[in-house]
């Protein structure tokens, strides 16, 4: 369910742990109120089996930018120096430096991957997904169409002209898609 306000989700979000359904509060952690913070996403991801996992590879990430960075700027010194013989120490640092980077793109494939796979599981768990109609996760944007999944379904609207039909799940007179 969306709605435009971060007081209305939550307000939905309430309702429906007092009617027994398992919501899912996708927003920013600042806006959701304190007593709903456990059905969050940002709750659930830190909460994740896989959480450790990524930490290390976050760390993994920082490091191999660290280390890209330092060979970075000892090529452009080398090549600045011009010395005899400097030819055989650029190449093999530039080699360094193509393996570093192919490193740093694996972790981060990785890391898209595990991420992936975690909003997988805490969105399956979840009965409904309520947010606000536009926000952003982790640099994600998300909007008006945007798919919300459930276990059940995934309903996407493709209503533009009635905000009251947009996210339910009756059908408009345009039409929605199952």
């Amino acid at each position: 369910m969306c709605t435009y306000t971060n007081v209305a989700v939550d307000n939905l979000v309430e309702g429906f742990v007092v009617a027994g359904v398992t919501p899912l509060r996708v927003g920013f952690g600042t806006k959701v109120k304190a007593s709903l913070a456990e059905y969050s996403l940002e709750y659930h991801l830190d909460k994740h089996p896989l959480k450790p996992k990524v930490d290390r590879l976050v760390e993994e990430q920082k490091s191999l930018e660290k280390r890209r960075a330092q060979l970075e700027k000892k090529v452009a010194g080398v090549q600045k120096d011009g010395k005899a013989g400097a030819l055989d120490r650029l190449e093999r640092m530039r080699s360094a430096l193509v393996v570093v980077e192919k490193q740093a793109m694996s972790v981060k494939s990785k890391l898209y991957a595990m991420h992936q796979g975690m909003l997988r599981d805490i969105a399956s768990a979840a009965d409904v997904v309520s947010a606000i109609v536009s926000f952003s996760v982790d640099g994600w944007n998300w909007n008006r169409s945007a798919r919300l999944v459930s276990p059940r379904r995934v309903w996407r609207s493709t209503c533009s002209t009635s905000r009251s039909c947009f996210w339910t799940r009756h059908r408009c007179r345009r039409s929605l898609r199952r």
